[in-house]
């Protein structure tokens, strides 16, 4: 039984080494001046797999050698020795990595791309426009009704050389209208008129007995 775990364990180191030893010629075909990363690589996996014959020539960072080889991490130095020399050599068009470095976009696309629920960091939100508020002009006092006959009074002086005889109709019409009665003030608008006004609406607190 010993014999032929032997046996099985040569065999599958010889197998591992052959794969190796052909990789590595491929990577060196393919590419004029291989990586030192595939050679290492190679030269690490070749020298992980010890047998009674062949035991491991490296000295730290080892392990020992009683214990049984390790198939896993040769098997993984294989895989990572394959995918190495299946990439393409670099050429002069693609040293640039475009894949990391994506195309910038304007801000614009940015923003047509964002949800609508994020737009409200990009521009201030508009709130609806207010209806136009009335402004109350102040009210005016009510006009004299005697100006017009003073002005009236004041173009015939101009008129006739300041002459009396001349004016006295316009100036008994302006007597008449100053020596009358003054017209009713109209009601202001105040708060104590809205008040008054408002008052039959009004309850007031009881009085206490």
């Amino acid at each position: 039984m010993a014999v032929k775990a032997e046996r099985l364990h040569r065999s599958w180191c010889n197998h591992i080494k052959q794969q190796i030893r052909l990789h590595s010629h491929q990577s060196i075909n393919q590419s004029p001046g291989p990586s030192s990363s595939t050679h290492h690589t190679t030269y690490y996996a070749l020298h992980r797999i010890s047998t009674p014959d062949n035991p491991p020539r490296f000295t730290a960072h080892t392990r020992d050698r009683n214990q049984p080889p390790n198939f896993h991490a040769a098997t993984r130095q294989i895989a990572i020795s394959r995918s190495s020399s299946a990439a393409p050599p670099p050429t002069t068009s693609n040293r640039l990595n475009w894949a990391r470095h994506p195309p910038r976009t304007s801000p614009k696309e940015d923003r047509a791309r964002d949800p609508p629920a994020m737009t409200g960091r990009h521009k201030a939100i508009r709130l609806p426009p207010l209806k136009a508020l009335r402004v109350h002009n102040p009210k005016r006092a009510v006009e004299n009704p005697c100006i017009a006959i003073m002005s009236s009074v004041l173009a015939c002086w101009a008129s006739a050389g300041f002459n009396a005889t001349g004016c006295a109709a316009v100036e008994n019409q302006l007597r008449r209208c100053m020596d009358g009665p003054a017209a009713p003030p109209a009601p202001a608008n105040t708060i104590n008129y809205h008040l008054a006004r408002m008052q039959k609406y009004m309850t007031s607190p009881k009085k206490q007995k």
